[in-house]
């Protein structure tokens, strides 16, 4: 799962809820809009936006953090956590193959969050 990983309404079609990443290395995403970025590093390391400035359908400010990476396999979780080890996103994962990452959100609470 180490990778630069890219998601656009383009590039989610017919994806449901699910969110449907493509590897940056992956696509010629020259012409997409993407709204979310995520990159885990083999170190542990992870940054993630959401909404990127460039979607042109988010009205908010974009969100972008910075923490670390876990996957628990025997759940096939991925974790997103802040500096201090909490939680800041879950996600449950479907697939990762190809150059193709397919997750959906966890329901947790989100506060670790600023506004």
């Amino acid at each position: 799962m180490v990778n630069i990983w890219l998601q656009s309404y383009e590039g989610n079609c017919g994806g449901g809820d699910n969110l449907i990443f493509h590897s940056g290395d992956d696509v010629d995403m020259t012409n997409w809009r993407y709204k979310n970025r995520l990159e885990m590093h083999a170190d542990g390391t992870a940054s993630y936006t959401i909404a990127n400035s460039l979607d042109r359908y988010w009205k908010g400010e974009p969100i972008y953090v910075i923490g670390t990476w876990t996957y628990e396999a025997n759940t096939e979780t991925l974790l997103i956590l802040d500096s201090k080890g909490e939680i800041l996103f879950s996600f449950q994962v479907y697939s990762a193959y190809a150059g193709l990452l397919v997750l959906a959100y966890n329901e947790i609470e989100m506060t670790s969050l600023s506004k």
